[in-house]
């Protein structure tokens, strides 16, 4: 019998083992974080309310803490920013926690027989997955709320490997089943039922390292693409002023000159490099052309596009050597309450400008003498659909240009960057990361990470791309998981409300 300090005591654990274990990427703890949780769920029903907010309060105290203090520095004025919106996002993850086992405790069954306890497991996967993708349905504009537990194999070449086929989900589906199992086996003192969790897993990771070996085999027959990544690496709050516009101009045009000896066909910069709006005669930007024009270096530069006298698009910019400009992108899913107004409300932070930023008009991945290359900026990263929606369109790579400088002392940096290994696992395609102030690097569409560092320095990398046409399951069809799901949860639905009414 488990009192209601233990039962308090055992969820506030797992929460921090959650957060670790996730959003730090930790595989080993992911298999073992949700245990505490669910003996607390197994083991007194009808606490599901109480249990969502000892769960979601103690989550987001560890995950929002960076908005309090963050506060300050990003609007350069009062802390109050960082408490409302840390206290809006720690109600709404509550809630979230709280539907959650609210839905499991209505749906699982007595546990009277082992295939019940298969079903109750089966069925809290099934939950997880429906829940996660509610969720990040309602991030694609504050992707602080997102939150996919099967992030937590991306530290992992072979355990990621099954996310080309179903997505991120198959991961969540895989880590719950197999925390829930693990729970029933402490509970219950049927520690021969761990070999069952502990199979599952193994069974998992088996096909992953088929899959990584099958599609690393795999021949493609075009060109390799040489890309130089150069990264500014400047603290997010500095400005373009007269304090400190001449040492950024020079630190930018310094890495463009770094790269005329690497002879590179492309250089990939970062999201908003130039942090105004692109005009064909700008100075800066053909400073640059004459700088890199005797290595005939095609530049995909983040550079800001006129949408109105108010407003921006972030865009992407694909230039010739002779300053031709091929192709634009602009970002489609915007930062609520940072890029894009939220009801009225936008937030004075230090790197808008004053301006609002703008859904994008051009979405198409961008050409350049070497192939297509599918644009994600910032946040895009950790949206299956907008990467699946570029490949869809025809990138045969990927380019993920961002600032993580606001973020550059906590977790997200990371997190940032292994979304992106997700993405490239997902569509197949190899993902270049170029992050001010965050983790640059390239990945390759098998999941294995060629490069991958971290620099207050200016720095510039050499990343060797090798673009396919190649369109993974998870990319044609990403909704195998969530239709499973579904119907599993609606058919266990229907049996226990047949159940209820004939009792």
């Amino acid at each position: 019998m488990y009192n209601k300090r233990g039962n308090t005591i055992l969820v506030a654990v797992s929460a921090i083992l959650v957060f670790i274990a996730v959003l730090k990427i930790n595989l080993i703890l992911a298999l073992f974080c949700f245990v505490p949780l669910f003996i607390v769920l197994q083991n007194s029903r009808k606490q599901y309310v109480k249990t969502g907010i000892v769960f979601g309060i103690t989550l987001s105290l560890i995950s929002f803490f960076w908005m309090i203090p963050g506060a300050q520095r990003f609007t350069g004025s009062s802390i109050l920013y960082g408490l409302l919106v840390f206290s809006f996002s720690a109600v709404v993850l509550t809630l979230y926690w709280m539907l959650l086992f609210t839905v499991f405790d209505f749906l699982q069954k007595e546990e009277q027989r082992k295939a019940d306890v298969i079903m109750n497991a089966a069925l809290a996967g099934c939950i997880w997955v429906l829940g996660e993708a509610l969720l990040a349905l309602l991030s694609l504009r504050m992707p602080w709320f997102l939150f996919r537990t099967g992030i937590a194999v991306s530290g992992n070449v072979y355990a990621i490997q099954p996310v080309s086929l179903l997505g991120v989900s198959i991961a969540t589906f895989v880590i719950v089943v197999v925390n829930y199992m693990i729970a029933y086996s402490l509970t219950a003192k049927n520690y021969k039922f761990l070999f069952l969790p502990v199979f599952l897993f193994a069974v998992y990771m088996m096909a992953g390292w088929g899959m990584y070996n099958n599609f690393a085999q795999q021949p493609t027959a075009l060109q390799p693409i040489k890309a130089a990544v150069l990264t500014e690496n400047v603290p997010a709050e500095m400005r373009w002023d007269e304090s400190s516009g001449d040492a950024l101009v020079q630190r930018l045009l310094g890495l463009a000159k770094a790269a005329v000896p690497l002879q590179p066909d492309i250089a990939v910069w970062t999201e908003s490099t130039v942090p105004w709006t692109y005009r064909k005669d700008d100075d800066f930007v053909n400073e640059i052309l004459y700088i890199t024009k005797s290595g005939n270096i095609t530049h995909i530069l983040g550079i800001n596009s006129n949408a109105d006298s108010a407003s921006v698009y972030n865009s992407v910019y694909s230039i010739q050597p002779d300053g031709r400009v091929t192709a634009r992108y602009d970002k489609r899913y915007l930062l609520g309450f940072i890029e894009q107004r939220v009801a009225g409300i936008i937030f004075p932070f230090l790197s808008s400008g004053g301006y609002v930023v703008e859904p994008g008009t051009e979405r198409q991945p961008l050409q350049t003498p070497y192939g297509k290359a599918g644009i994600l900026i910032c946040n895009e990263s950790t949206i299956s659909s907008a990467a699946a929606d570029v490949v869809n369109n025809g990138a045969q790579f990927i380019l993920n240009m961002s600032n993580d400088g606001w973020f550059a002392d906590t977790y997200i940096a990371g997190q940032h960057f292994y979304n992106a290994r997700l993405r490239a696992v997902e569509t197949r395609k190899d993902v270049v990361v170029n992050s001010n102030d965050g983790i640059t690097g390239l990945i390759k569409a098998s999941g294995e990470i060629v490069h991958a560092q971290r620099s207050d320095e200016p720095s510039i990398d050499v990343a060797t791309i090798q673009p396919n046409n190649f369109k993974s399951l998870a990319t044609s069809s990403p909704y195998i998981m969530l239709y499973v799901s579904g119907i599993f949860v609606l058919l266990n639905a229907v049996i226990m409300l047949r159940v209820r009414v004939n009792k």
